[in-house]
C-alpha cells in the first residue's frame, strides 16, 4: 500500500512515470457506503457494495471500477466516480435511469 491507500502493481514507466497496469484502492466501510447511498438517493447492487467493502475502486489496465471518493482533490489520483456516474452521467445522456454504471465498459440493471 502507498500512502494514499492504494496498492499499485505492475509499473509501467514507459506509458507514463506515474502508470500502472493494477491500481487497486483499499476497501470503503459499511457506514461511507451506507452515507453514498443516502447522500446521493442511490442504491447500490448487492454484489458492488460487497466489492466495495474489499475493493473501492481500482484501474484495471484500460478498464475501471468505479469507488466512493469522500472528498476530491487532484493532488493524486483517485478512483472514478460511482457518484458522478450516476449522478451526473446518467443524467446527460439518453440511457435507462433504473441502469447502475458501475465502469467505464459496464452497466448493470439495478432490480425495481
Amino acid at each position: 500500500m502507498d500512502d494514499k491507500e492504494r496498492l499499485n502493481i505492475l509499473h509501467r514507466p514507459w506509458v507514463a512515470p506515474f502508470n500502472w497496469g493494477l491500481m487497486i484502492y483499499k476497501g470503503a466501510s459499511k457506514e461511507v457506503i451506507c452515507g453514498f447511498q443516502y447522500e446521493n438517493e442511490i442504491i447500490i447492487p448487492a454484489f458492488y457494495k460487497e466489492f466495495l467493502e474489499i475493493i473501492n475502486g481500482c484501474f484495471l489496465y484500460d478498464m475501471s471500477l468505479f469507488g466512493i471518493i469522500e472528498s476530491f482533490t487532484r493532488s493524486f489520483l483517485q478512483c472514478h466516480s460511482l457518484q458522478t456516474a450516476n449522478v451526473y452521467w446518467k443524467n446527460s445522456f439518453k440511457v435507462d435511469k433504473t441502469f447502475f454504471i458501475l465502469a467505464d465498459l459496464l452497466i448493470v440493471m439495478k432490480k425495481m
